[in-house]
């Protein structure tokens, strides 16, 4: 029985040890953006003007999807991966509190 409880021991710590290194991880991935309560939040929105009817609209700087005026239908934003590729002018840059 000693050698059956050394191994669970050793187990336990083992497990314990890979939750703790995921949690540094996770807080490092994280530490580009703010959080509030559980969820983790953008830091960075924009105010686009639209280059062909004027109409500015505000959207996340690094969107997933195709971002397109809600008046003439032309696309503001096109995904990259990273930031957008933008098809108007940033009028200003929104911080989240």
């Amino acid at each position: 029985m000693p050698r059956m409880r050394q191994k669970l021991e050793t187990k336990k710590t083992t497990t314990s040890s890979k939750i703790r290194d995921r949690e540094v991880n996770e807080n490092a991935r994280f530490s580009n953006y703010k959080t509030q309560g559980d969820s983790v939040m953008a830091q960075k929105f924009l105010k686009v003007e639209c280059g062909e009817c004027g109409n500015q609209q505000k959207i996340y700087s690094r969107p997933a999807s195709k971002v397109e005026c809600m008046v003439c239908s032309e696309p503001i934003a096109k995904p990259t991966g990273g930031k957008a590729e933008l098809n108007g002018n940033v009028v200003t840059e929104l911080e989240v509190e």
